[in-house]
């Protein structure tokens, strides 16, 4: 993703089973992601080093199947893909899904 505004477009595309993979806080018992603001807060002040710490660390908690994921964001008619596993080509991140009303 390019710019905070795409990043916060595909997290808020996240279905709740990949909100809760990437550990993001229950409220009313559903999975919420942080506003755009945060997203754009935290990515400004973190340490290259931490985060790319962290996506090793999720992706050997995740990835048990794969030595590596591709991480990718496509939106097209409100589809994204967002994590697929190298070898077992398992998408991590599933695809949007429609809002449970």
């Amino acid at each position: 993703m390019r710019g905070y505004k795409a990043i916060f477009d595909w997290a808020n595309a996240l279905g709740q089973q990949a909100r809760e993979r990437f550990d993001c806080r229950r409220e009313s018992g559903r999975y919420v992601i942080p506003s755009e603001h945060v997203i754009r807060d935290c990515l400004v002040r973190i340490e290259p080093g931490a985060l790319d710490r962290a996506l090793n660390e999720w992706n050997q908690a995740w990835a048990t199947q794969d030595e590596a994921l591709a991480m990718e964001g496509k939106t097209m008619k409100n589809a994204v893909m967002s994590v697929v596993g190298h070898e077992s080509k398992r998408s991590y991140a599933p695809k949007k899904q429609s809002p449970c009303i």
